[in-house]
């Protein structure tokens, strides 16, 4: 069934559902190197665990990187579920991914993201030093009198410190833009290759995706965010994709 890992990580989905199917429908455990995994196939297993005790299970393994410099005490995607875990993602709904604040930073984000992540430094310290010298520059620039709000999460994050200093200071700011601009890019990368890899798999996908496209979008014309209400067929894609490579495990709160 399985001769060795490699075979194992082309497609592990599949793979997992034939062992199970063979040796242990519903539950089972591996050993895939040093890691001990639990594999559930069944949805009544699957509902216990992820929705009646589904507190139980949220908390994620800490890797040793993300201890560098604490950054696992004050990490929206490694904290339990605690007061500081439950205020980070009100701010993140409230404050920074809500529809009206998302609708007034597009242009912003077309103009800035590849630019900040072209001079952000690779060594998680030089980050956290990269980070606190942008968060000085914004403070200097906030001091002028005819300063114009940028509109981004920088700004919105010295809002709510402005505030109130407590729920949101200087290293809060610090960790939680680290973790926005690090865990963020690399999981929209990594859901980009892979739903090209998919698309590029499948003709008739691409053929029906590019149709879409021409028919709502027009060839050669750029896509909007608001464009993406009429594009029902690569919704679909995107998320069979993400269904399949899913980037990283989400954490809920009940």
């Amino acid at each position: 069934m399985l001769a060795n890992l490699s075979e194992f990580i082309r497609k592990p989905q599949e793979t997992l559902a034939k062992v199970a199917k063979l040796y242990a429908p519903g539950i089972m455990l591996l050993k895939l190197g040093q890691s001990t995994t639990v594999i559930i196939s069944c949805p009544n297993i699957t509902k216990e665990i992820l929705q009646t005790n589904d507190l139980l299970f949220s908390d994620r393994t800490v890797p040793s990187i993300i201890t560098t410099l604490d950054h696992h005490t004050y990490s929206l995607p490694f904290l339990p579920i605690c007061p500081l875990w439950k205020d980070l993602k009100k701010i993140c709904n409230e404050q920074l991914f809500s529809n009206k604040v998302l609708d007034l930073s597009q242009g912003l984000r077309r103009k800035k993201l590849l630019d900040l992540l072209d001079d952000m430094p690779l060594s998680f310290t030089q980050a956290s030093s990269w980070l606190d010298k942008l968060i000085d520059k914004r403070l200097e620039l906030r001091e002028e009198e005819n300063y114009v709000t940028n509109n981004d999460i920088l700004d919105a994050l010295l809002d709510v410190s402005q505030e109130d200093s407590k729920r949101m200071d200087r290293k809060k700011i610090r960790h939680f833009l680290l973790d926005l601009l690090v865990a963020g890019t690399d999981t929209t990368a990594y859901g980009l290759e892979r739903t090209m890899t998919e698309v590029l798999n499948g003709p008739e996908v691409m053929f029906k995706a590019k149709q879409e496209l021409e028919e709502n979008i027009g060839r050669g014309n750029p896509i909007d965010e608001s464009d993406i209400a009429k594009l029902p067929y690569l919704q679909a894609i995107v998320k069979e994709s993400l269904r399949l490579h899913p980037p990283a495990p989400k954490k809920s709160q009940g």
